[in-house]
């Protein structure tokens, strides 16, 4: 399969969808090379043949710094997560679910590189918008509340 070359564009979507359910079975396995190699496959093909501002881009480049994050390469997690929360938020607004998950997953990054200023600001950023998606009451905002206050405290 990896040889041969598609003319259809759905053949190729659907090579690529391929590739990205093995990539992550790979990843499962532990074998990080193998699916890192078949997620930037993946990527590459999106961006060939698929908006920018498309749902499968998005999940792509989020599968993608799974893999990177394996292989300790924080840097290029850092600014892959940038690109897929400014993604989110063109394609959907600032308060969908989707740009919280992104924002989430960059906070984690940035923690774990301790660049506590920007974990501070992107927590308090995520308080607010999870206040107006969901109730003051409801679980996630109070976790996300905990964490700012964890974050403070320290």
């Amino acid at each position: 399969m990896l040889k041969y070359v598609f003319r259809m564009k759905s053949s190729q979507l659907k090579c690529a969808s391929i590739f990205y359910k093995t990539s992550s079975y790979d990843e499962k396995q532990k074998q990080y090379k193998a699916a890192y190699e078949k997620s930037m496959k993946v990527q590459t093909m999106y961006q060939k043949l698929l908006e920018k501002k498309h749902l499968n881009m998005l999940m792509s480049m989020n599968n993608l710094t799974l893999m990177l994050i394996n292989q300790d390469k924080c840097n290029e997690v850092e600014e892959m997560h940038q690109q897929e929360l400014e993604l989110c938020k063109k394609m959907m607004r600032k308060e969908h679910i989707h740009t919280l998950i992104s924002m989430s997953n960059l906070t984690v990054m940035l923690n774990n590189q301790s660049k506590y200023a920007k974990v501070e600001e992107m927590n308090q950023q995520m308080l607010k918008f999870k206040k107006k998606m969901l109730k003051k009451k409801h679980l996630n905002t109070l976790m996300n509340i905990s964490n700012l206050m964890l974050m403070l405290n320290n």
